[in-house]
């Protein structure tokens, strides 16, 4: 760990500690009703299946830990189900930033590049209001994080209490959501390339305990997953709550009430910005929306960069012109890092697809790892919404258990430029990238005030 540029890191670590509290102080409502899992729990001291309420189809770890959560705390202190497991998510919270920090802390950054980088990922204003709601996703988030991290480290070093540690994640993520299982499945298939690679070069490769840890902790979770129980009897490991749509033309767009995906080329190959920027929201209605809803990409553009966006909880909602124009400069200025972090992307995926096909040599700087993680989690989310037509399936949150490979791209895409302190340009790219961190904050901090006081 460098020790180079902590003061001001720690300052943005500070920040995001304190915009998450004031969240959670003020915040009393989430996205969908989590806590009626664990009123289950607690009223049969039993794990619900997937019809015994609306959200029982997701696995339990979550559920679990707010249940006993909820015991342990009431017994001293009368407090509300929901705010223990807004607390217990709000924790979870904490503990992804600090990885983050921990994460950023291993590249030899600039002072003032550290702290943008690391302040464009943990002042997020969706992955802040994601983590302030009593819902699993915080926990997915986390063991995504600890899972990518701990992998990661392992490749720096190949010490194996790294690769013990990914182990142990990776089944957590998956017993916390859906989305964890894609975490375990490219965390296997990053094993497999590994092997591969250094058997065709012959190399040591990982201990052959590795596989079979991982697939074994799994197993020991099933009974708190509903992935088997799903297989069983509705023929897939993955299903949720609502019916899928009929297939989708490549054109012609079909009119669903609470329409998110239309068609293939209006879902799947458009970015609409300036209907973004004209209405920087959704609308939580049946048949009147703006023309971006039905656009997966200006969604999740959208809802990563403007917490009011989804205009979902529903006191999170805003009408005034001073909220909106934050959310306006935001969703301008997060144009930049979004670019750096698709040119990462794409360049470090070539140069590791030429490295697994022996095409290429290079160093193995574990972009491996972020690079199969990052695809399979918009393979997902691709599929997901593709499935299902509702504008719900649209999320950006659905990626954040691989938060780390969207600051590790950022840094790969944008450090170069950034670290030209002489040019011109990489002054303004600083100056950028402090009005977005700036707007983030105001844009979380209309929200505390908005929830607290009622302005805004």
């Amino acid at each position: 760990m460098k020790k180079n540029g902590l003061r001001l890191s720690l300052v943005i670590l500070l920040l995001g500690f304190l915009l998450r509290i004031g969240l959670l102080i003020s915040n009393t409502q989430a996205n969908d009703n989590h806590e009626e899992v664990v009123q289950f729990i607690l009223k049969t001291h039993q794990l619900p299946s997937k019809l015994d309420c609306w959200q029982c189809y997701h696995p339990k770890l979550y559920y679990l830990t707010c249940a006993i959560g909820y015991k342990v705390i009431h017994s001293w202190v009368p407090i509300s189900l929901f705010n223990v497991c807004k607390f217990i998510s709000g924790i979870a919270g904490f503990l992804t930033i600090i990885f983050c920090f921990f994460f950023i802390r291993q590249f030899n950054l600039r002072n003032i590049d550290e702290a943008l980088l690391l302040g464009l990922t943990i002042l997020n204003p969706d992955l802040i209001g994601i983590t302030s709601q009593p819902t699993n996703d915080s926990f997915v988030i986390l063991f995504g994080t600890i899972t990518l991290f701990a992998f990661w480290m392992y490749f720096q070093d190949r010490k194996q209490t790294w690769l013990f540690c990914s182990i142990i994640a990776a089944p957590l993520a998956a017993a916390s959501k859906g989305s964890g299982l894609f975490i375990l499945f490219s965390l296997l298939l990053v094993l497999a390339l590994d092997r591969f690679m250094c058997l065709k070069k012959k190399k040591p490769s990982h201990p052959r305990w590795a596989e079979l840890g991982l697939i074994s902790f799994f197993v020991f979770l099933i009974p708190i997953t509903p992935y088997y129980s799903h297989s069983k009897s509705f023929g897939s490991p993955l299903v949720v709550n609502v019916n899928s749509c009929s297939l989708p033309n490549w054109f012609e767009e079909s009119i669903v009430p609470f329409a998110g995906r239309t068609s293939i080329f209006s879902s799947f190959f458009t970015f609409r910005f300036f209907e973004l920027l004209k209405t920087p929201y959704i609308l939580d209605t049946a048949e009147i929306f703006p023309l971006h809803r039905t656009s997966l990409w200006t969604q999740i553009y959208g809802r990563h960069h403007f917490v009011r966006f989804a205009e979902w909880p529903s006191s999170w909602r805003s009408t005034s012109s001073l909220v909106l124009m934050i959310g306006r400069i935001s969703l301008v200025l997060g144009l930049l890092p979004t670019l750096f972090f698709l040119k990462a992307l794409l360049h470090t995926s070539k140069l590791t697809f030429a490295r697994i096909v022996g095409q290429k040599e290079q160093k193995d700087d574990g972009s491996l790892v972020f690079v199969i993680t990052t695809w399979s989690l918009l393979l997902m989310l691709v599929i997901f919404s593709y499935k299902y037509c509702h504008y719900g399936s649209m999320k950006a949150i659905y990626l954040y258990p691989g938060i780390l490979g969207y600051l590790f791209f950022l840094i790969k895409g944008s450090n170069p430029s950034l670290k030209k302190s002489t040019v011109p340009r990489a002054d303004l790219l600083k100056i950028i990238f402090g009005l977005l961190l700036i707007s983030y904050s105001l844009d979380i901090g209309l929200l505390i005030a908005n929830l607290s006081m009622r302005f805004f």
